[in-house]
């Protein structure tokens, strides 16, 4: 049996004075929550009337506000060092999103293809080609315009 152990990961954070925090991986119930953040943003910017007309710097104020209500969420969920935006900058931030999806996300979707490629040898099932989808893809109608079904059953112009 493999051992499932806690990968974790350290960074260095701050401005003038640095701190070295360890970084968790999401628990499940976690991760779980990450899309309704992810759902809520959407939502902000969905509701706002003037969408079609956004802005770049409303677009950026609206990241920059959610993310000033958000992170501090975020951040509980993977270290129990107090991290604030105070002493963070832009690139140690991205850094933490980064190590998040490595240590959460890039496993999962690798061992669900690979998991995936396992079931599809059990169970024998093919992978369809990309012929046999080009007459699901395809969504011109092929009908001859005398053609309708039970046109039979319709009363004739005669």
């Amino acid at each position: 049996m493999s051992s499932l152990v806690s990968v974790t990961k350290t960074t260095t954070i701050g401005i003038k004075e640095m701190k070295t925090i360890t970084l968790y991986p999401l628990s499940v119930a976690d991760q779980l929550k990450l899309p309704q953040i992810a759902a809520d943003f959407m939502q902000r910017i969905a509701g706002r009337e003037d969408l079609l007309n956004i802005t770049d710097m409303a677009f950026v104020e609206l990241v920059t506000e959610f993310i000033q209500e958000k992170i501090h969420i975020i951040l509980a969920f993977v270290t129990e060092a107090e991290v604030s935006l105070e002493e963070l900058t832009n690139l140690q931030l991205m850094e933490i999103v980064n190590a998040i999806f490595d240590m959460n996300f890039e496993p999962v979707l690798k061992n669900w293809n690979s998991l995936s490629e396992r079931v599809r040898i059990a169970f024998q099932l093919e992978r369809p080609s990309p012929s046999s989808l080009s007459g699901i893809l395809d969504t011109e109608l092929k009908m001859s315009p005398d053609f309708i079904p039970g046109k039979e059953d319709l009363p004739s112009d005669k």
